[in-house]
């Protein structure tokens, strides 16, 4: 199966799997089976191989997935294994705790400036990562060739951000903003609103 028919829900499953695989090895666990898997996530052990058969890895039979290859094979085909160059617009509390996350790196996500409009913010950095004038978006993504962008600015300002940032040749935004970014065929728009998830997570509580 190609990568572009592989559904949403299995492609954020896979880093999960990665991640239950990679502990079971940090464990000294050499093996992990689908059940394992399954249990650490409450779904069928039937979707953990329907997912990882989907990327076009198999386990054995009554035997399980080799832990190390798993880890590798699912970075490989999520392309963790090498740099993606980011940028992150909004330098403002949740701009800056992401550009201040050092898992990304270690995942392959390299957020490699950040910008934003106050100039009491530009020329500083944070944690490495200096902070742009957003007056420079334009000749900044073409200079570093940048495809993907977080935005974390305020929602009355998400939307024009936005279209600049398709215009100046963005292919996907990660937003979060708590608001949802119309956006033209050919790019890819997550948008990632923290609170509704929160109030759906406390429901999901409560109804245990």
């Amino acid at each position: 199966m190609g990568e572009k028919n592989l559904s949403i829900p299995t492609l954020k499953r896979l880093p999960l799997y990665c991640n239950i695989a990679q502990h079971a090895l940090d464990m000294g666990k050499t093996l992990i089976s689908s059940s394992e898997i399954a249990d650490c996530l409450n779904i069928d052990s039937t979707q953990v191989r329907k997912d990882i058969a989907a990327i076009g890895y198999g386990g054995k039979p009554r035997v399980g997935f080799d832990s190390k290859e798993l880890v590798k094979y699912i970075r490989n085909f999520l392309g963790l294994n090498k740099v993606n160059n980011v940028i992150l617009v909004g330098a403002g509390n949740l701009g800056t705790a992401l550009a201040r996350n050092k898992g990304f790196l270690v995942q392959g996500i390299n957020i490699k400036a950040v910008f934003d409009n106050d100039p009491k913010l530009i020329g500083s950095d944070i944690e490495g990562k200096q902070i742009v004038s957003i007056d420079n978006l334009q000749q900044y993504i073409s200079d570093n060739k940048i495809k993907i962008a977080i935005l974390t600015v305020p929602a009355f300002v998400a939307q024009e951000t936005a279209d600049k940032l398709f215009s100046f040749g963005i292919k996907g935004i990660w937003n979060f903003a708590p608001v949802n970014i119309t956006h033209p065929k050919g790019v890819v728009v997550w948008n990632q609103d923290l609170v509704s998830n929160f109030i759906t997570f406390i429901k999901f509580v409560k109804t245990f």
